[in-house]
C-alpha cells in the first residue's frame, strides 16, 4: 500500500492511502466491501466518488447502497438563455431529490461489478440558430439521471430544450417561445423569455430546486441548485442574461455539479459551456 500525492489527486483532507488503484481516505477503511472511484470516509458512511465514468465493485455484499447520481447540464444558448441542470435524484434520508421531490428508496446489491456513467455538460451555442446542446445522461446500475436541456437560440429556434430541467427560452422579437421542461423527480423547467426588441432578455435553465427565471432590469437567474448531506450545493440552471449584463450564476456551478450553462450576452460575450454530472455513492462502514 503506497501513500498517493493529495495535491496530484485533487482531494484534500489527511490519512489518505492508495489501494488497488483507488484512492482511500482513512486508515482504518475496510476495501474488501467495495472498490471504485475516489473512496473516503466520513462519520459512520464510506463514500465512493465518480467524476468521470468507471466500475463500483462490490466483494462483501450484500449493501445497502445510498446513491446521488447527476446529470450533465445542458449548454447556454445564445440570444441570452441559459441550459437546464442536469437531472438530479437522491436517495439518501433526510435531503431532497430533485424537483424537490422526497428521497428515492436505497439500492440492495449483491457482489459484482457496477457501471458508473458520468453525462458530460453539453456544448454551448456557437451561432445564432445554433441552440444549446444538452448533457449526457449519467447512470449507475437502474438509475439514470436525464442530462440538462440546452438553451433556445435565435433565428427561429428560440425555444428551450427539455431534460433532467429545461433549458431557457431565447428572447424573440416577435412572442414568447416555450422554455424546455423538467423531468419528475430531477428537476424544474427553464425560464420563459419575453418579447424583446433590440435587445437579448433569455430565460434562465431550470435548476434541480427550482424553475428558471426571467428579469426585466437584471442578468436572469438560474434555476436553484440542491444541497446534499456533504453540505456541497449542485444542479442549477445556468443563468439568462439581458444585453450586456451577466446573470447570478449563483450555487451548484462548477465542475462535476450538473450545472446548466449561462446564456450568451449581447453584443460580446458567447455563451458558457456546461458542467459535467457526478455519481456519488455511500454506505455504512
Amino acid at each position: 500500500m503506497s501513500t498517493r500525492s493529495l495535491k496530484q489527486s485533487g482531494v484534500t483532507g489527511s490519512n489518505f492511502k492508495k489501494y488497488n488503484n483507488t484512492l482511500v481516505g482513512n486508515t482504518a477503511y475496510n476495501p474488501s466491501k467495495a472498490t471504485g472511484g475516489i473512496v473516503t470516509t466520513s462519520g459512520s458512511y464510506t463514500y465512493h466518488t465518480f467524476n468521470s465514468s468507471g466500475t463500483f465493485i462490490i466483494t462483501a455484499g450484500p449493501l445497502s447502497v445510498e446513491y446521488l447520481v447527476i446529470a450533465g447540464g445542458g449548454g447556454g444558448g445564445s440570444f441570452a438563455s441559459g441550459g437546464g441542470a442536469g437531472g438530479y435524484r437522491s436517495s439518501a434520508p433526510g435531503v431532497l431529490s430533485g424537483r424537490n421531490s422526497s428521497a428515492e428508496s436505497p439500492l440492495t446489491l449483491s457482489n459484482g461489478n457496477y457501471t458508473v456513467t458520468i453525462g458530460g455538460g453539453g456544448p454551448k451555442s456557437t451561432s445564432d440558430g445554433v441552440p444549446g446542446t444538452s448533457g449526457g445522461n449519467s447512470t449507475f446500475h437502474t438509475i439514470t439521471s436525464i442530462g440538462g436541456g440546452g438553451g433556445g437560440s435565435g433565428n427561429w429556434t428560440y425555444y428551450g430544450n427539455s431534460g433532467g430541467s429545461g433549458g431557457g427560452s431565447a428572447s424573440s422579437w416577435t412572442d414568447t417561445a416555450a422554455p424546455g421542461n423538467g423531468t419528475s423527480g430531477q428537476g424544474f423547467e427553464g425560464g420563459g423569455a419575453r418579447v424583446a426588441f433590440y435587445e437579448s432578455n433569455g430565460g434562465g435553465g431550470g435548476g434541480a430546486g427550482s424553475a428558471g427565471a426571467y428579469s426585466d432590469t437584471v442578468g436572469t437567474p438560474g434555476g436553484s441548485s440542491l444541497q446534499w448531506v456533504d453540505g456541497v450545493h449542485r444542479a442549477s440552471g445556468g443563468a439568462g442574461t439581458r444585453r450586456s449584463v451577466k446573470g447570478n450564476r449563483g450555487l451548484g456551478i462548477g465542475p462535476n455539479t450538473g450545472g446548466g450553462g449561462e446564456g450568451e450576452t449581447q453584443p460580446s460575450s458567447p455563451a458558457l459551456a456546461s458542467d459535467s454530472g457526478v455519481v456519488i455513492l455511500r454506505y455504512l462502514i
